[in-house]
């Protein structure tokens, strides 16, 4: 366990908090280039894949823009967000989480909608967009909850005399 001297002497609240909010930002990158890249199709031979760009232009889905506007306003925002304090870290954390479940939720009935034609999940063509949008979603939220938590800490550690 590291009394407090210790703590200090490895690097400032402020400084992990930047390294952190870095790395949601990272996090970010990765989800909102996952979302708008192709995440599978249901064979070789097709042209059409499914991703969160094709559902947008192709299917005018409005939940899917409202999740890249969510990727986007986290990748734009994020770095300041969580810097801000534990309120607005908190609301990082809120809104990463949701951007989590419903990028889940378009992946399930994407693979829903191609199930009904291919009926094997193991003969869908997967691709790069998943690769990078599951990974991203959980930089994102462990970035997110660190921030949290350093801020919480940082408000309630004792000032020294």
């Amino acid at each position: 366990m590291l009394d407090d001297a210790a703590v200090g002497a490895i690097a400032p609240i402020s400084d992990r908090v930047r390294i952190v909010s870095i790395w949601f930002v990272v996090g970010a990158a990765f989800a909102a280039l996952g979302f708008v890249l192709p995440w599978f199709r249901i064979s070789r031979s097709y042209l059409w894949w499914y991703g969160g760009w094709e559902l947008i232009v192709a299917q005018d889905s409005v939940w899917a823009g409202m999740q890249l506007a969510l990727a986007l306003i986290l990748l734009l925002g994020g770095y300041w967000l969580i810097r801000l304090g534990p309120e607005t870290a908190a609301c990082a954390l809120v809104a990463s989480f949701t951007s989590a479940m419903s990028v889940l939720g378009l992946l399930a009935l994407a693979a829903a909608d191609a199930l009904n034609e291919q009926g094997r999940i193991f003969r869908l063509d997967w691709n790069l967009g998943l690769i990078l949008l599951f990974p991203g979603h959980g930089i994102m939220i462990t970035a997110a909850c660190a921030a949290l938590i350093l801020q919480l800490t940082a408000l309630h550690r004792p000032t020294q005399p």
